[in-house]
């Protein structure tokens, strides 16, 4: 089955949501390192920190929001707040929306022509990915609203480099693992694998519609939804190639074997791995 025609003005309108859905990855990557040079050059951009601000790491899990505006040295909480906020909307939930406007507006194609055709099973299960991933900063923002103040720059300067990039890269993922807190129970590391399993087998439905897609065995999907099949793919080999990487950078001496962080420490712990009570 063919897709129908598109007018000029329903591609544009596409074309916008489609960069909404990939802009969230692109700020959450820059911004932090855009903020810290406009304060510096320009002395804007400050949001309420005060001259003795420290940065907000994404490896500090269990950092309270009174913690967070200590560390800033922060004197006004509004701007902070309004910081948080567009954060929250352009870090987070563009990514969410923008997937659903575009599988709404597919909705009366031909590749949704039968109910339960494969690619529309298979569509559905990432736009309940999106969900779960907007579930879970609603739940981030009550339990530890601090996830807004992470400056994704700092983490990486500071050798937290799976942390930094897991922030970009898995945000859905990275909340799950923030929200356990400094010193994860075993129900908590129980209920995060149970999420994370969920998330990564959603992870290869996006994986699979891409590739029946392009192989021909079912109707290939819209390019914009092409697009986001494979960011989320990206997403689902990400901690593979992740770990893959470092072990060969240990391997050929790039990244030194020894002089690692806590056992504890974030995402040094396994996926799995419940510590004894």
């Amino acid at each position: 089955a063919s897709h129908k025609p598109m007018t000029p003005e329903k591609a544009q309108q596409e074309v916008n949501i489609l960069l909404g859905f990939l802009a969230s990855y692109v700020l959450r990557a820059f911004t932090s390192s855009a903020e810290a040079w406009l304060r510096r050059a320009c002395h804007i951009c400050v949001c309420g920190r005060g001259a003795g601000e420290g940065a907000i790491l994404a490896s500090e899990r269990g950092l309270g929001w009174r913690e967070a505006k200590v560390r800033l040295d922060a004197s006004d909480e509004v701007q902070l707040i309004c910081l948080a906020a567009v954060r929250l909307l352009f870090w987070h939930w563009m990514q969410p929306v923008a997937y659903a406007l575009l599988l709404y507006s597919w909705s009366d194609d031909a590749y949704f022509g039968k109910m339960w055709n494969l690619q529309a099973v298979l569509a559905a299960a990432v736009l309940l990915r999106e969900a779960l991933y907007f579930s879970c900063t609603i739940l981030a923002l009550i339990r530890c609203p601090s996830f807004l103040l992470i400056d994704i720059a700092a983490t990486w300067r500071s050798g937290a480099r799976g942390e930094a990039f897991s922030c970009v890269m898995m945000p859905e993922k990275f909340l799950g693992w923030y929200m356990q807190g400094a010193a994860p129970t075993a129900t908590a590391i129980r209920r995060f694998n149970s999420y994370c399993g969920t998330i990564l087998l959603l992870d290869g439905c996006s994986f699979v519609a891409l590739w029946a897609g392009i192989s021909g065995w079912t109707t290939r999907p819209p390019v914009p939804l092409m697009v986001c099949y494979s960011v989320t793919a990206a997403s689902f080999m990400a901690i593979p190639c992740w770990a893959t990487a470092i072990l060969l950078a240990r391997s050929a001496g790039i990244l030194p074997g020894e002089g690692r962080r806590n056992d504890n420490d974030a995402l040094d712990i396994p996926l799995g791995h419940i510590p004894p009570e």
